[in-house]
């Protein structure tokens, strides 16, 4: 799936018994491999053929969504978010969410397309209390900082050590999301 062989993926699926939730080493799923590095075609193709893998987790506890919207995978994001039983807000090992590894990697799009979903929790923190808008107050992505905000963002929610969306703005001296956040 990696190389995103399509034909030989269907032709591999075909002739030999392989169960589509097999993991790799790192715990990774055919699919979750191929949401990683972008094959759309192989995405579709893996769940026209069983849908077990959509929600696996790897050794990271990453789901294919994961790593589609980490990587701005656009495509593949909406291929897996139009699968009913795709669930968007499963966290890592980190308790980073698809839609949080979204905002810290500036992917406006994905972040937009997640926030459709009403099973993403946008106020939802990572394992130091941080959540998505103090992680796009601390890129200072504006733009980023209104569509959470737009979506229920909680500006006062504060990570373990006390600091706010607000501070990490500060922080980095992102004196538009400052002006904006007060």
């Amino acid at each position: 799936a990696a190389a995103g062989y399509d034909q030989k993926i269907s032709v591999i699926l075909d002739t030999i018994d392989i169960v589509p939730d097999c993991k790799d080493e790192r715990g990774r799923t055919p699919l979750s491999v191929a949401a990683a590095q972008g094959h759309s075609a192989a995405v579709r193709l893996l769940l026209s053929r069983d849908t077990r893998g959509m929600n696996s987790v790897d050794n990271l506890n990453r789901t294919p969504l994961f790593y589609a919207a980490q990587r701005g995978e656009k495509k593949i994001v909406l291929i897996l978010l139009n699968q009913s039983q795709v669930s968007a807000d499963i966290a890592d090992s980190n308790h980073h969410s698809p839609l949080s590894v979204a905002v810290q990697e500036g992917h406006e799009d994905i972040v937009r397309l997640l926030l459709l979903r009403n099973d993403v929790k946008v106020n939802s923190k990572d394992k130091y209390g941080r959540t998505s808008l103090s992680f796009a107050a601390e890129g200072g992505n504006m733009s980023m900082v209104k569509i959470l905000l737009d979506h229920g963002c909680d500006i006062n929610i504060a990570d373990r050590n006390g600091y706010s969306p607000l501070w990490y703005g500060l922080e980095k001296k992102h004196e538009v999301v400052v002006k904006f956040l007060l």
